[in-house]
């Protein structure tokens, strides 16, 4: 295939990201899509870095942010819940995701692909600053979206609380977001009638 025309279909590929779905499997929660979602997070670093002054690439952790969930154009966005009804573990979950890179990339120009791949794969393992400062954000967004569109689900509440700590633990220079995003969520449990525990926000 001719390169340019193999670039121009891989594009058009990636347009199939907005119509990955996300939040499908929690009650009465619209949603939006995994495109809506990478787009708020690449915006998300970029303040953040500027705003909270953050030394890290901005411009590879914005790549990371617009690549890091592009697998779900193939394996899917798995929820909690449709993972702990299919049995799916995190090694599974991570080994589906794997083998759609490796889909991706056979798609895409070889060059583009490869660095993806390699994107990615820093993403997954998060080693580098980037990588962290892009997966506590993700983390948070995600949260932010939960919370503005939708309810906590009772019996998912104390996982829907601290789903964010761990990998705020690695980011410190996010805390004070994190905080403003803390609060949000304990004024919607009490307004759900969840208790919100003092533990929820240890980090």
């Amino acid at each position: 295939m001719d390169k340019n025309l193999k670039f121009y279909e891989f594009i058009k590929f990636l347009n199939k990201l907005k119509e990955e779905k996300r939040f499908l499997g929690v009650k009465n929660m619209k949603g939006d899509n995994s495109a809506d979602h990478s787009w708020r997070l690449a915006m998300m670093v970029v303040l953040s870095a500027e705003f909270y002054k953050i030394k890290i690439n901005i411009f590879k952790a914005i790549k990371i942010a617009l690549i890091h969930d592009l697998v779900e154009i193939i394996a899917k966005d798995i929820t909690r819940a449709d993972r702990v009804k299919k049995n799916i573990s995190d090694g599974e979950k991570i080994k589906n995701e794997r083998a759609a890179m490796k889909k991706i990339i056979k798609i895409a120009p070889k060059k583009i692909g490869r660095e993806i791949e390699l994107l990615w794969e820093e993403y997954v393992k998060r080693k580098t600053k980037e990588a962290k400062i892009v997966a506590s954000l993700d983390k948070i967004e995600g949260l932010m979206t939960f919370f503005e569109k939708g309810k906590p689900a009772k019996y998912y509440a104390d996982y829907i609380a601290t789903y964010s700590n761990t990998y705020l633990k690695e980011t410190p220079e996010l805390k004070n977001l994190h905080t403003c995003l803390q609060k949000e969520m304990k004024a919607s449990y009490i307004k759900n009638g969840l208790k919100w525990k003092k533990e929820y926000e240890n980090i």
